[in-house]
């Protein structure tokens, strides 16, 4: 569990904004585990990937094409951001109805299943959704699990 949560916390430390637009160090991995090095190099720097960005998170590593997706909740988007330092929409919106400024509605969890589907928790849309990739464009995703609410 404290390995998960170490990756958790590095891989969130990738996406805090940038001073300038220059990547700045971030700090050092506290390996309180030496299995941690079975997750991550003992040589590996924290580093900032992407910045402007008010909230995000959901961040997910898509081995197959080695691009970051992550959650920018206040823009209602899925971010991708690839090796080239470049950061384009993924996905948007996540929620398509009405919503009050500064209501969060987006997605913040992000896993890939099995199948390689990109797997969304997501707020306004009150389910988890499995969107298909096709040629690195997202098809409209099918929802998987929905929570109803009364009055």
């Amino acid at each position: 569990m404290r390995n998960l949560l170490s990756v958790c916390a590095l891989t969130g430390a990738l996406l805090l904004p940038s001073l300038q637009g220059q990547p700045a160090p971030m700090g050092s991995v506290r390996r309180v585990d030496p299995a941690l090095d079975n997750l991550i190099s003992p040589s590996a720097k924290v580093e900032k990937v992407a910045g402007n960005f008010g909230f995000t998170e959901g961040p997910l590593w898509v081995r197959r094409d080695g691009s970051l997706l992550f959650s920018d909740l206040p823009n209602n988007a899925i971010m991708q951001w690839t090796q080239d330092g470049k950061v384009t929409v993924f996905r948007k919106p996540v929620f398509a109805g009405p919503y009050p400024e500064g209501v969060q509605v987006g997605s913040n969890g992000l896993t890939l299943d099995p199948d390689g589907f990109l797997i969304s928790a997501e707020h306004g849309n009150r389910r988890i959704a499995r969107t298909e990739v096709v040629h690195s464009v997202p098809v409209e995703p099918t929802w998987a699990a929905s929570a109803e609410t009364t009055g």
